[in-house]
């Protein structure tokens, strides 16, 4: 009988910590909550995504091996691709963590990078910065990055 209450005992102390850590609080209707307990604010996500094609200093793409292929962007194709990038919605859908096509660099005035890379998605890819990365849907651009 003894034994049956020290168990009994220590199950009740494990369950009222495990209670006591477990987060009570939930996401506002307006914000997405990631696996990660982080409130994630959509809105300010997407402004701070946000380029001006003005600001665009140069784009490149990169296969692979990360050479950079012999491409030029005109300023319609600089601003199409602004334009692209600044349309396409934050996702936070899982994906799969591969690098399957080119990768393409935009580089701003200010020398800031963007960095968006295909994981073989036709609609999909994953743009990163500086501080951040987006799992984008952006179709024009999973095109350019799957394209021949």
């Amino acid at each position: 009988m003894k034994k049956i209450s020290q168990y009994a005992l220590i199950l009740t102390l494990s369950a009222s910590l495990l209670a006591g850590c477990a987060n009570t609080e939930a996401a506002p209707k307006d914000q997405p909550e990631d696996i990660s307990g982080i409130h994630l604010n959509i809105d300010e996500a997407m402004k701070e995504k946000e380029i001006n094609f003005e600001n665009v200093k140069s784009v490149e793409m990169f296969d692979l091996d990360d050479k950079q292929i012999d491409i030029h962007y005109d300023e319609k194709d600089i601003k199409d691709i602004a334009t692209a990038y600044n349309k396409s919605e934050i996702t936070y859908d899982p994906y799969v963590m591969m690098i399957s096509g080119k990768q393409m660099r935009i580089t701003l005035k200010d020398d800031t990078t963007i960095n968006i890379h295909s994981y073989g998605s036709t609609t999909h890819v994953v743009a990163s910065g500086e501080n951040i990365s987006y799992h984008l849907v952006s179709p024009e651009i999973a095109e350019i990055l799957l394209g021949e």
